[in-house]
């Protein structure tokens, strides 16, 4: 297995397993992630309900209670 940042820490280890130099590869990721955020922002999905719309969680009230020296829970709701 290949760690990433030995892989990003020796030059010639990159050339030799990615083809490019630790340079190169940061170039490219930093242009690759700008594009990737354009992309992300052009075809994003309109939401179809107003932020916070959905349904609300809910919350049952519990009560612990020691029956025979057993805890057990009971619940209202």
């Amino acid at each position: 297995m290949i760690n990433k940042e030995r892989l990003l820490r020796d030059n010639r280890l990159c050339k030799a397993i990615i083809g490019l130099s630790v340079e190169e590869l940061k170039n490219l990721a930093a242009e690759f992630s700008a594009c990737y955020l354009i992309y992300r922002k052009k075809n994003r999905k309109d939401h179809e309900r107003q932020m916070g719309a959905g349904q609300k969680g809910f919350i049952r009230d519990c009560k612990i209670i020691c029956v025979n020296g057993i805890l057990r829970k009971t619940f209202k709701g």
